[in-house]
């Protein structure tokens, strides 16, 4: 009996020590997101991962818990579109448990700094961003996922960002004659969610010689898609050949930065006159684009050439500037004489 009674008490205090002693817990990784969920430019430098960038750019943050003490760990990232395809990924170098700070948010731009530098690559499967990533270093239009995964540890987590590249089209005056009550400049964009935007006019093609009056130009503030000619009017000269440009902020993965629209030609006419059109007459635009249409054939294959067919140019723009007849096709017959390189071609 009192055998019994010893081995009893002996159980007893077993489970009692097992219900005082702490649980091992496994490691737990959390990703958050940083920056905002949309950008209209996304470089891959700015991740901070190959050392390229050198800015603290923070985009997203990881927060390690219960790392062993002894044990090595690195940690696995990559960039994935929708379809699943891996466009850049790799590992960095490893670390003690010891070394990893608990329940601290590492920020991307951090992590090298944390774990050591490891390689990052853009994969050869992912062709079809490849040159794009290697020519721009910005990840194309889309959604996109980054993951990450330590290792040893827990499963791969991601957090997911959407690409929405910049534009700012131009819609009048462009290319024709206007008077001061007839005009109204307006132009359609995506970067008026980033704040207002500026209106700058010029003298000349290429954006010098800025027409400064006071508060009249250039116009500043401008939260709207229009803008009353009324208002800058007193600063024009009339049968003055003027061009305009509109100026805002995008937001990219280093901050914002500010962007220039397309500068756009106009003539102005205090009083009634009859329109004048000043750009590239409807045979030269045609013929812009059956070149284009044989430089594509040429350079990538038919079915590219076969795309733009049942599309019109609407106007032609060289370094944002207004562009002659004659530069546009002495640049056409160089790429087609292969005098210069194309890196890629895009319409817009």
């Amino acid at each position: 009996m009192r055998i019994r009674t010893c081995l009893f008490f002996f159980v007893v205090m077993l489970l009692v020590v097992f219900a005082l002693a702490p649980m091992a817990m496994g490691q737990t990784v959390t990703l958050n997101r940083e920056g905002p969920g949309t950008y209209n430019k996304f470089l891959v430098a700015d991740l901070g991962l190959t050392g390229s960038s050198g800015k603290a750019n923070p985009i997203f943050s990881v927060r390690f818990t219960n790392t062993d003490p002894g044990t090595n760990y690195s940690l696995y990232i990559e960039v994935i579109d929708t379809t699943g395809q891996v466009l850049v990924s790799g590992t960095t170098g490893s670390k003690d448990g010891a070394s990893i700070p608990d329940d601290v948010d590492i920020n991307n731009y951090q992590i090298i700094g944390y774990f050591g530098s490891g390689d990052f690559t853009v994969n050869d499967s992912a062709k079809r961003y490849k040159d794009i990533l290697l020519a721009t270093g910005a990840v194309p239009q889309g959604t996109y996922r980054i993951g990450v995964k330590l290792n040893p540890g827990p499963a791969l987590q991601t957090v997911s960002y959407t690409i929405e590249p910049p534009y700012l089209q131009p819609v009048y005056p462009v290319d024709v004659s206007s008077t001061r009550d007839a005009l109204v400049f307006r132009w359609v964009t995506n970067i008026a969610k980033n704040g207002p935007v500026d209106l700058r006019m010029f003298t000349d093609p290429r954006g010098n010689d800025e027409v400064q009056k006071g508060s009249l130009l250039p116009k500043r503030g401008i939260t709207e898609s229009s803008l009353a000619g009324s208002t800058v009017a007193p600063a024009l000269m009339d049968g003055q050949t003027y061009y305009w440009q509109i100026w805002g902020k995008i937001t990219t993965t280093h901050g914002d930065e500010r962007v220039e629209g397309p500068l756009s030609r106009f003539l102005y006419f205090q009083e009634f006159s009859s329109v004048q059109y000043l750009g590239l007459s409807d045979a030269d635009k045609n013929a812009v684009k059956d070149e284009l249409i044989a430089i594509l054939a040429e350079l990538v294959n038919k079915r590219a050439a076969k795309s733009i067919k049942e599309y019109e140019i609407d106007r032609i723009v060289l370094d944002n500037g207004v562009v002659t007849r004659d530069e546009v096709f002495a640049i056409l017959a160089a790429i087609k004489e292969k005098q210069v390189k194309v890196n890629s071609i895009y319409f817009r």
